[in-house]
């Protein structure tokens, strides 16, 4: 029954894990986010760096340039 338990919580994890999400930046204009064009999973996003990018906003039509601190993820 244990190891039964633990396999279960290892595929949850394992899932968790490779789930992959959009990156999204705020508009700083109209304060709506939008997609980046970029996508990785939980791990990738938080131990990595995503500084000095930019993306033409859909919102305002602005060019907006993007780091780790204007990003945020989403399904």
């Amino acid at each position: 029954m244990r190891e039964a338990k633990k396999a279960k919580q290892a595929q949850q994890i394992y899932k968790a894990s490779t789930e992959v999400f959009d990156v999204v930046v705020r508009c700083p204009e109209t304060d709506n986010f939008f997609p980046t064009g970029v996508a990785c999973d939980a791990g990738s996003f938080n131990s990595g760096s995503f500084e000095n990018n930019r993306t033409q906003c859909p919102h305002c039509g602005k060019m907006h340039r993007w780091g780790d601190s204007e990003i945020a993820l989403a399904n």
